[in-house]
C-alpha cells in the first residue's frame, strides 16, 4: 500500500524493495489471507501487486473500505466554494465543527488535489466588552479602595501616639507651654548611617516637637527644627 503517486512512482522502479517513505504496508502473500491498514490522513493511496517469481500468477483481490460518514442535513451553513468565500459565524459557547467535501474528479482532470484556506475575522463586540469589563473592575476595586480609607478613624490613633510620650514629674506645665508655642512646627531627625529600608533610603525621618525634643540623649541622632 502507497501513498501518493511519487511513491507508486518509486515502487515501480524496483517492485522488490519497499520504499521507506511512501510505503505504508508491504506484505508477502502466500496462498490466501487479509490484511488491514488503518489510515488516518488524507491522500492518494494506491494498493500495489507485483509477482518477483518467473512464473505468471494470478491474484484476486476483495477490497472493503470502512470510512466514518458525516450527516449533514442538519447543519446550520451550508456553502458551495467553487461559487466563491464562504463566510459563517462562530457560536462562543460549545464546539463549531465544519465539513469539507470535494466534488468527484471529473473526466480529463489531471490532478485531483484540492486546497482551501481557512481565516478568522475580527470580532469588535468582543473587544469591547473585554476591555469594558476590564475598566469597570478596576473602577469597582479603585473606589472601595477610597471607601475604606474614608472609613479609616486617624483620630483613634493620636491616643496610641500619646501613650509613648512618657512625662516626667514636675514637667506637666512646661510641656503644655511648649505644645501652645510649638504646635505648628516639626523636627527632621538624620541618622548617621543610611537605612537600609525600602522606605527610609536616606536616613531621615519626621517626628512631632516632642518627640524631637527628648531624641538628643542618644548619640545617633540630630535634631532639625523646622516649620509646617
Amino acid at each position: 500500500m502507497l501513498a501518493g503517486s511519487a511513491g507508486l512512482a518509486e515502487w515501480l522502479k524496483d517492485p522488490s524493495q519497499p520504499s521507506i517513505h511512501f510505503s505504508m504496508s508491504w506484505n508477502l502473500i502466500h496462498g490466501n489471507g487479509s490484511i488491514q491498514k488503518d489510515v488516518s490522513e488524507s491522500s492518494t493511496y494506491y494498493i500495489a501487486v507485483g509477482n518477483l517469481n518467473a512464473e505468471f500468477a494470478g491474484v484476486n483481490l476483495n477490497t472493503t473500505i470502512k470510512a466514518f460518514l458525516h450527516n449533514t442535513t442538519e447543519s446550520y451553513y451550508k456553502c458551495a466554494p467553487a461559487e466563491g468565500n464562504c463566510t459563517f459565524q462562530l457560536f462562543l459557547k460549545g464546539g463549531n465543527a465544519a465539513v469539507l467535501t470535494s466534488p468527484a474528479r471529473s473526466p480529463g482532470m489531471v490532478s485531483g488535489d484540492w486546497y482551501f484556506e481557512l481565516w478568522y475575522g475580527r470580532r469588535w463586540v468582543t473587544y469591547l466588552i473585554g476591555t469594558g469589563g476590564i475598566t469597570s473592575l478596576l473602577l469597582l476595586m479603585n473606589y472601595f479602595s477610597n471607601h475604606l480609607r474614608r472609613r479609616d478613624p486617624l483620630g483613634e490613633i493620636e491616643p496610641e501616639r500619646n501613650t509613648l510620650l512618657s512625662h516626667e514629674d514636675g514637667d506637666s506645665s512646661a510641656s503644655i507651654s511648649d505644645d501652645d508655642e510649638h504646635r505648628h512646627r516639626h523636627c527632621a531627625i538624620c541618622f548617621t548611617a543610611p537605612k537600609d529600608c525600602f522606605f527610609l533610603p536616606c536616613g531621615h525621618s519626621v517626628a512631632c516637637f516632642q518627640c524631637a525634643t527628648r531624641v538628643p540623649q542618644f548619640a545617633l541622632f540630630a535634631v532639625k527644627g523646622r516649620e509646617r
